[in-house]
């Protein structure tokens, strides 16, 4: 039976009961809802074919977050789709991009804790690396993604050429409509209504499980809204008795997070 709601599938909440069902059988489980909104977190490994239902599909990807390669991997993962959406970033990376003899200094100093690629004597002394190429190696294929993800869009649709895509461009491409940017802004508004309104309403917890929630590297979903809703009560001595509607307001006002930081830095 097909759920009216849509499923959020994230390295934050792989935790939850739901996301785990999801995770152990895409195909089943994507039939059960009307969307499926996934980040990175989810691209090798997960096949989803006709028994998931899906009709659209579409991809948001950031050149700051992404390599073309892991951007096709990631639309890829729907088979037999008759087109794929997608948005690309069109924006360049401003940063230099390190050269490969500065990147294998810094990825040689980053991998001398990983012992089973070193070489010792007798003594345990450090000879260096057990494959003699194995740093220049590594050097190239950090600046090759580097570049990769400079020139993104550029990256991908060479990609797609390569692999059969017939590449159409939206009739939009040059700027999204006044229509889009309604919808984009009213998108906004309720994600910002929904983010206020759950850290309003959770539970502050206590200080010992704060900080051990805060020290988990992955968090579920409800762990982080609790622990989020703990800092913003903590920092700004909100009273444990106090209205929801005073909560929202300070919340509001924090900007997730940056309020606090700008505070922190005087």
């Amino acid at each position: 039976q097909t759920c009216a709601l849509p499923i959020y599938i994230s390295a934050d909440n792989n935790d939850d009961k739901a996301v785990k069902d999801w995770l152990t059988a895409p195909n089943q489980e994507s039939a059960k809802y009307s969307l499926v909104v996934a980040t990175p977190s989810v691209s090798t490994g997960v096949s989803l074919d006709a028994e998931a239902g899906f009709d659209f599909v579409a991809g948001f990807f950031s050149s700051q977050v992404n390599t073309p390669q892991d951007a096709m991997q990631a639309v890829g993962r729907v088979r037999g789709a008759s087109a794929i959406h997608v948005y690309l970033d069109t924006k360049e990376t401003k940063e230099p991009i390190l050269d490969a003899e500065s990147r294998k200094k810094a990825w040689e100093e980053a991998r001398k804790k990983d012992r089973s690629l070193l070489l010792r004597d007798d003594d345990g002394k450090l000879q260096g690396y057990k494959c003699p190429i194995y740093g220049d190696l590594a050097a190239k294929a950090s600046q090759m993604q580097e570049k990769a993800m400079s020139r993104f869009k550029e990256g991908f649709l060479y990609l797609a050429a390569l692999q059969g895509y017939l590449v159409r461009r939206s009739a939009s491409d040059s700027g999204p409509s006044e229509v889009v940017r309604q919808l984009w802004k009213e998108a906004k508004q309720g994600e910002e209504a929904e983010y206020i309104e759950e850290r309003a309403k959770a539970k502050p917890l206590p200080e010992k499980e704060a900080a051990e929630i805060d020290a988990k590297p992955r968090k579920k979903w409800e762990e982080t809204i609790r622990l989020e809703a703990t800092k913003v009560r903590t920092f700004y001595h909100v009273q444990p008795d106090a209205e929801e509607q005073e909560v929202e307001a300070v919340i509001r006002s924090d900007r997730r997070g940056a309020r606090r930081s700008e505070i922190q830095k005087l």
